[in-house]
């Protein structure tokens, strides 16, 4: 119902037939949907002439005047309610405006001081788009909401509220609301600039150590992106890697409906992670309906991805290790300067958070080929979402520790041979990750794979390969002349012993039972210029030991010197542990490019 004080006054209505007059004028109307309170009141009733139970006198009148008016009412200006403002503007510009297949309710009522009769009288709606709400479609005079389906449809839609009188179809009140269905689509991409890794944006990124797994923005699309022959914008590819505590943003490209082509929008979004959204901006659209940017992120297919718009994000990235997952909520805040509040849903994206740029032997930089050593996405939910491995860089290697000690289901393998270490040096990460050899080959060129079975060697490749990927300075190294070992429980919980043969007695006293190392390998990271921790998720598990304590811990440091003194050699077992007498151990990760390059 349109105001005069909103708008121009429309005659509405239907008067006494023995009146001939014009029809009065309506200068408001409270409509409450589900409350039964209505007021009326018209530009022509005086003081005077009020009968309160008949309604208002048409001024000089003595008959009162008959009327019968209809009402239909959405949330016109889309701030959320609906309320005296909707009226003013529900059959002009966009009105209510929603994305295709919404559900739409519509609020009907009618005001009148004369019987409506079921029999005489009937009420109808009708869509200017026959495919929404079929021709006229009767409803009855008592229904105060509608529900419908707006479909698939796009564009302005609008929908009529009638009273007629039955006898002769004659439409004695009317009303109408505009509604704008907006289809619309979003490409986000948060790892948009592949060549750079400064921390704005995500970092270059694969799913394992296979060909042709690398990930490439946007990791958010509901376009048809492809990209190496497949669609791109899956549940794989949304996957992001991020370095802590960073102000990023996120290039966004939205389609719209081609009626809405060169209007102002703006948007901005929120989601359930420490970024908390993106801010609010204005995004301009072209006569195509596409953002209106000649900003690219890059080659995406065959073109460059144009029409990318940067949003800056609210708040930073998780100021430690993290894994993080949730839709973004994108809102349609203003629509050509007037409300256009509505909301929809991305697909949930996975960011993952790291402390720092990875480190060898992983590689963040883009290079022209295929980077295989790239993060991978298989790697970082086995440490952040499986293991655990989240929080500060302590609290980080302390869970992950714990995890391949006792929780990967791996045992301490009695023999020399290294399960996923090749005699050639290359480890076998992926293999380790799943228990199992990725192919075939490996298992029969690359190493003498058996079961689920470890040593100090596997043990520290992986919680240093997985260390590194988190974006710490872990190191694996191998101590020669580790000598005996005193009494420990080794990986996935065995009893305390250090019995080589592990049979009776469990703590031998002949030196010659007793579990020997002629060297032994485990992890060091180092906090500060004059702190560093051993980490071993072999033996203990040890949890930022000091080199004293692990020394003291686990060597057994009278048998040491026993042999020292029975054997002497210019490599004597060690009787003290100290930094200068261990050295680093890099082994490369295996990948396909590295496979025939290790038989």
């Amino acid at each position: 119902m349109n105001y005069p004080s909103k708008a121009p006054p429309i005659p509405t209505g239907e008067l006494s037939e023995t009146i001939g007059i014009t029809p009065f004028e309506v200068t408001s109307i409270t409509f409450v949907p589900n409350q039964t309170t209505r007021t009326v009141t018209f530009s022509d009733a005086s003081t005077d002439d009020v009968q309160p139970s008949y309604g208002p006198y048409i001024d000089n009148v003595s008959s009162p005047a008959k009327y019968v008016i209809a009402d239909i009412d959405v949330d016109s200006n889309n701030d959320g309610s609906i309320d005296v403002y909707d009226d003013p503007i529900e059959s002009n510009t966009f009105g209510k405006v929603v994305l295709p297949e919404t559900v739409l309710v519509v609020y009907l009522g009618h005001i009148q001081n004369i019987p409506l009769s079921e029999s005489e009288y009937g009420a109808r709606i009708r869509s200017s788009n026959e495919s929404i709400i079929p021709s006229a479609t009767d409803i009855s005079l008592g229904d105060e909401a509608y529900i419908f389906s707006l479909g698939s449809t796009s564009g302005i839609v609008q929908l009529t509220y009638e009273i007629y009188r039955k006898s002769d179809n004659t439409v004695i009140a009317t009303d109408e609301v505009n509604v704008t269905v907006m289809e619309i689509k979003v490409d986000m991409a948060f790892n948009y600039a592949r060549n750079e890794n400064n921390g704005c944006d995500g970092l270059n990124i694969r799913e394992n150590g296979e060909e042709n797994t690398e990930f490439y923005g946007p990791e958010l699309t509901e376009n048809d992106i492809t990209v190496n022959d497949s669609v791109h914008g899956t549940a794989g590819d949304r996957t992001v890697l991020y370095l802590a505590n960073q102000e990023v943003d996120v290039y966004t490209r939205f389609v719209i409906s081609p009626g809405f082509a060169n209007e102002a929008i703006e948007f901005y979004a929120s989601c359930d992670m420490s970024m908390e959204g993106l801010a609010q901006r204005s995004v301009d659209f072209n006569s195509n309906g596409v953002s209106d940017s000649v900003c690219a992120i890059g080659k995406i297919g065959e073109e460059d991805a144009t029409g990318f718009v940067k949003f800056d994000a609210i708040s930073t990235t998780s100021e430690t290790i993290a894994k993080e997952t949730s839709t973004f909520t994108w809102y349609v805040d203003r629509i050509g300067g007037l409300n256009g509040f509505y909301s929809f849903d991305t697909a949930p994206l996975t960011v993952y958070t790291v402390l720092d740029t990875p480190k060898i032997s992983w590689e963040v930089e883009n290079t022209d080929g295929d980077d295989q050593l790239q993060p991978w996405a298989t790697a970082l939910e086995f440490a952040i979402g499986t293991a655990g491995a989240q929080g500060t860089d302590l609290e980080s290697l302390e869970h992950l520790t714990q995890f391949l000690y006792s929780g990967h289901g791996m045992s301490y393998n009695m023999s020399t041979e290294s399960a996923f270490c090749s005699n050639r040096g290359v480890f076998d990460l992926q293999s380790y990750i799943d228990h199992e050899p990725t192919t075939q080959k490996v298992k029969e060129k690359i190493h003498n794979y058996s079961g689920n079975e470890v040593n100090c060697l596997d043990q520290a490749m992986a919680l240093a390969a997985l260390g590194r990927l988190l974006g710490m300075e872990v190191e694996a190294q191998c101590l020669l002349g580790f000598g005996y070992l005193r009494s420990t429980a080794f990986v996935c919980g065995y009893t305390p012993t250090n019995n080589l043969a592990d049979t009776t007695p469990v703590f031998p006293t002949d030196r010659n039972q007793k579990m020997f190392f002629e060297k032994y390998l485990f992890v060091t990271y180092r906090v500060d210029k004059d702190t560093t921790y051993i980490y071993d998720a072999c033996c203990g598990p040890a949890i930022g030991m000091n080199f004293d304590c692990y020394y003291e811990t686990f060597v057994d440091e009278d048998a040491n010197s026993q042999y020292n003194r029975e054997n002497p050699s210019p490599q004597p077992l060690i009787n003290s542990l100290s930094e200068d007498m261990l050295i680093i151990q890099n082994f490369p990760l295996l990948t396909d490019k590295l496979l025939s390059e290790v038989q």
